[in-house]
C-alpha cells in the first residue's frame, strides 16, 4: 500500500508541476533531462513517462509542445532513446528542435550500438558478464533484458536497433546538421558497445576533438570510460 500511495503522490506532484508550476520550473532551469527514471539531475527539469521520485514532469517524449519554443540550452538523455518505438524517434528529435534555443545542444548517450554488438558476437569477443560475448549478451543490448523489471517490462524493452548511420539519418531529417556521433566503453567495460551523439541547433563556434568531447561529456555523466571514446561520424558542414 505504501508503494501505491507513493506512486499516486508522485503522479499528483508531477501533474501539478506541469499544469500549475511550469513557469516556476522554467525560471529555475533551461536544461531538460529526458527519461530520467530514478536519476534526478540538479539544475535540470527531469522528465519521464513514469512518475518516479526523480521526475518533475510526466510526459510523452514525442511531444514537447507544452514547453516554450526556442527555450532550452541543453536537452540531455542517458539510456533513453532506445526505449522509444521506431516511429517515435523522429517525432522526439523534431519536437526537441522546436524547443531548443539557437546555439542549444542535444546530448544523447547510453544507447547500444547494434553494429558493435553484432561485431562482438561474430568475433567472439570477451563477454561483459559471460566468458564470451554470446547471445545472452546480445539480448541484453538489443532488448534491454526487460525480464529484470517485470512491473515495467514494456517500458524497459528496447524497441528498435540503433547504429551510427541510423542516428545520422535521423539527425539530418530533423534539421540537426551539426553533430558528432561517437562510441565509447561504458564505465569498466572493455568493448565500445555504447553509442551517443552531441548535436547543435546552429553551427558551434568551436569544434570538438576526441579528448575535448570526452571532457565535455564528463559534465553530464561519469559513465564514459577514460580514453575510450572515438568519433564515428560527424557533420561535414
Amino acid at each position: 500500500m505504501k508503494g501505491k500511495l507513493k506512486e499516486i503522490f508522485n503522479l499528483m506532484r508531477c501533474q501539478i508541476n506541469r499544469y500549475f508550476l511550469l513557469d516556476s520550473l522554467l525560471e529555475k532551469s533551461d536544461q531538460l533531462h529526458l527519461g530520467c527514471s530514478g536519476l534526478r539531475l540538479l539544475d535540470f527539469i527531469n522528465t519521464d513517462i513514469r512518475s518516479t521520485d526523480a521526475t518533475d514532469i510526466v510526459c510523452d517524449s514525442t511531444d514537447f509542445s507544452f514547453f516554450p519554443k526556442r527555450f532550452f540550452s541543453v536537452v540531455y538523455s542517458n539510456a533513453f532513446f532506445e526505449h522509444l518505438y521506431i516511429p517515435q524517434r523522429e517525432k522526439c528529435l523534431g519536437s526537441i528542435y522546436k524547443i531548443l534555443k539557437p546555439g542549444g545542444v542535444v546530448v544523447f548517450i547510453g544507447m547500444p550500438d547494434f553494429k558493435e554488438v553484432a561485431y562482438a558476437y561474430l568475433q567472439k569477443k570477451p563477454g561483459i558478464k559471460e566468458k564470451v560475448f554470446d547471445l545472452s549478451e546480445v539480448y541484453r543490448y538489443t532488448h534491454g533484458d526487460p525480464e529484470q523489471v517485470p512491473d515495467w517490462w514494456l517500458e524497459q524493452l528496447h524497441k528498435g536497433l540503433i547504429d551510427p548511420t541510423t542516428l545520422e539519418k535521423l539527425l539530418i531529417k530533423t534539421h540537426f546538421l551539426n553533430y558528432y556521433i561517437f562510441n565509447y566503453c561504458w564505465k569498466a567495460e572493455k568493448l565500445p558497445l555504447t553509442i551517443g551523439f552531441v548535436a547543435f541547433k546552429t553551427k558551434p563556434k568551436t569544434e570538438f576533438s576526441t579528448k575535448s568531447l570526452e571532457n565535455y561529456l564528463k559534465s553530464f555523466t561519469d559513465s564514459v570510460a577514460e580514453n575510450s571514446l572515438r568519433i564515428t561520424l560527424k557533420s561535414r558542414s
